[in-house]
């Protein structure tokens, strides 16, 4: 174990500060490159020096992955030995894990299922089918909006409902209503519960709240510029008292308010902590010098933050480059031909080079561009694996070996291999189904009741479906470590499964090793050792795809979201399509909190950069099969264009009506 002083030895000014300031609240200010990350390791490794018991400390983030990181770098400084108690997590695990230890408190039944997003959502298009709610009724984006702000946020159901007005106020309390009684028919939980039900349980149960507040002694919070307020309201259960509360983010880096965060969390620290020390970490050890002054002047637009700017030791050898093109397609193959280049003999590897868009629809001409010139790339958060109907299927039968009562997944999979089940056998066990008997209930109580009203073939069929799910299910219940992987073989054997895949083609049938894959490493590494645990995992990590960064030993060049960037780095970072309407977006233009959202989206772009920035627009685009004007984002004018290095690429076409009005309007707002 290192000693306190080798432990801030290396450590910056500020960032030593941080480190040996263990007692009461406190908020770090980690601008973009800045080591925050750093400072929460070794902030815990004193803590740990100091002779704080290590099941004492608890550090939550977003992410497995950074929560691995964070494991996997404790370890290397302090030992396996005195790391191994921390607690380090996401928000998402440490509530399911107050869930599951709170559960006679919540009224919860054996093993704490999670059900994941694709089951949510098949759930409640159930929902809303029974309902009769047609989109005139009730939207799809409202009755998002609706959960979103009321089970992953914390509002009253009554009181949000109200902004809707009075008659889709009602439909949405009883489709709330609806869709809870269904979770709890299914014996199954949605992410969203992970963190409410616990929130609720401490503030409203004296008891359990004196139990957790009495769990730790120190918490850490990284990225806390994206927690929402239900999520503060979880940390301030469990600080309440002590305030040994450690927070780490960037205000100017909080770009997930469409989803409920709050960045008002980080701007009121202080406020709603008495006496929190306020340290900024503004020395970035990132990217050149012009591309930290072009962010700094870009960020200083925003009225709503903590006034900070970052700086550098290193040179500003490279300018940026400024890009204007005619459209999208010819910003595609200019931007190619200009990687093409960069990693031709001797110079830049592909994977240091990252392609950067707002919207995922922009991927498209990129990656034809791409496959024309030859450039091989990757292209993050367009495809997963988990989302393979194969691979649903495998998950489902896995899913009702654990809780037989899973609705969604006992719809998918009744008639998966073809059984000879049809939509009037379907359409008879529905008959059967009362609100307090699931699916699978209602089918064992209509054979039992019923049967000679099914035909001979489908009542056989169910038969052995349920024989089958009930044997599995004491099968994997039981089947712990490498006995898993006997029972994972011989359960898609007997249900079919590998023989449909064999018959389908080498492809899918290649998922069902893929998936057992998965299973034995995840054993190997001592991960999980239950079918439950898998299950778990795999619900976990899926729900964080959004945040998964993709990273791979490849040599590809990345194209990806601004926001799936955050929290990466390249040598040299294209920008493009930044023209109003795609960035800042359209539904932000006129909204002040939105505009400023989007600045710093666009912030998070420019700090990925290392050393080669380009950015780029175009003048002209295709809406709805019409070319229209385009004009330049209004991020680019507020760049100091003696930062950048400007150059256009004009097509020798002539030149349209539109373009010029393009052109003058550029030429106007001094483009």
């Amino acid at each position: 174990m290192p000693t306190q002083a080798q432990l801030v030895a290396g450590l910056n000014k500020e960032q030593r500060e941080a480190v040996e300031a263990t007692e009461g609240p406190l908020l770090v200010l980690a601008g973009a490159g800045s080591g925050k990350t750093r400072v929460i390791i070794h902030r815990i490794a004193l803590l740990l020096s100091k002779g704080v018991p290590s099941a004492r400390i608890l550090a939550v983030t977003f992410t497995n992955k950074a929560a691995n990181e964070m494991k996997d770098r404790i370890r290397l400084l302090v030992g396996a030995d005195r790391a191994s108690g921390v607690v380090i997590s996401t928000f998402h695990a440490l509530g399911l894990w107050m869930a599951r230890r709170s559960r006679r408190y919540l009224g919860l039944r054996g093993q704490v299922m999670v059900m994941d997003e694709a089951d949510r959502n098949s759930m409640l298009r159930q929902v809303r089918l029974e309902m009769g709610t047609t989109e005139a009724d009730l939207t799809l984006e409202e009755t998002e909006d609706f959960l979103m702000q009321v089970k992953g946020c914390g509002q009253v159901p009554e009181k949000y409902a109200t902004k809707f007005g009075p008659k889709k106020k009602i439909l949405l309390l009883r489709f709330f209503d609806q869709y809870t009684r269904r979770l709890r028919l299914a014996e199954s939980l949605d992410f969203d519960d992970l963190i409410l039900l616990p929130v609720a349980l401490m503030e409203e149960n004296e008891k359990v709240r004196q139990e957790y507040r009495g769990l730790f002694d120190y918490l850490l919070v990284d990225e806390y510029q994206d927690t929402n307020m239900l999520q503060f309201r979880l940390l301030k259960q469990l600080v309440d008292g002590r305030n040994n509360l450690c927070v780490v983010g960037d205000d100017d880096q909080s770009i997930y308010g469409w989803r409920g965060a709050r960045v008002e969390n980080i701007l009121e620290f202080d406020r709603v902590f008495a006496q929190a020390r306020v340290i900024k970490l503004t020395r970035n050890y990132r990217s050149e010098r012009n591309i930290l002054q072009l962010a700094n002047a870009l960020i200083a637009q925003n009225t709503i933050r903590r006034e900070k700017e970052l700086w550098t030791e290193s040179a500003d050898e490279v300018p940026a480059l400024r890009l204007r093109y005619q459209n999208p397609q010819e910003e595609a193959r200019d931007v190619a031909e200009r990687i093409r280049e960069m990693t031709g003999a001797g110079g830049i590897p592909a994977r240091e080079i990252a392609v950067l868009y707002r919207t995922k629809g922009q991927s498209k001409t990129l990656q034809e561009a791409f496959r024309i010139a030859g450039i091989p790339y990757r292209v993050v958060g367009s495809y997963d694996f988990f989302e393979r109907k194969e691979v649903r299927d495998i998950l489902a039968y896995l899913k009702l070996a654990c809780n037989p009562h899973d609705q969604a997944s006992f719809r998918r999979v009744v008639n998966y291999p073809a059984r000879g089940i049809g939509l009037a056998t379907l359409e008879k066990l529905a008959a059967w189904r009362e609100d307090q008997r699931s699916a699978f209930s209602a089918t064992r109580a209509c054979l039992e009741h019923a049967g000679g009203e099914v035909p001979v073939r489908a009542r056989r069929a169910l038969q052995g479906f349920v024989d089958l799910i009930d044997r599995s299910h004491e099968k994997g219940r039981s089947a712990k470590g490498p006995a898993l992987l006997s029972f994972y073989d011989q359960f898609l054997d007997d249900a079919g499964v590998r023989d449909d895949l064999i018959v389908r083609g080498t492809g899918t049938y290649k998922v069902l090793s893929s998936v057992r894959v998965l299973l034995e490493r995840g054993i190997e590494a001592g991960a999980f050792s239950t079918l439950h645990g898998f299950l778990e995992r795999i619900i976990l990590e899926q729900r964080e795809s959004d945040f998964s960064k993709g990273e791979g030993p490849e040599n590809l060049v990345t194209l990806m979201t601004v926001h799936a960037s955050k929290g990466l780095e390249f040598r040299a970072v294209y920008i493009v399509g930044m023209v109003e309407g795609i960035f800042p977006h359209f539904r932000s233009v006129g909204d002040g909190a939105g505009l400023e959202e989007e600045r710093r989206l666009f912030y998070v772009a420019l700090t990925r950069a290392r050393k080669n920035l380009f950015l780029s627009s175009f003048r002209q685009r295709e809406e709805r099969g019409e070319l229209r004007p385009a004009r330049t984002s209004r991020f680019l004018k507020e760049l100091p264009a003696e930062l950048l290095s400007s150059k256009r690429a004009i097509d020798s076409e002539m030149v349209t009506r539109d373009q010029l009005l393009a052109a003058f309007d550029d030429f106007e707002k001094g483009s």
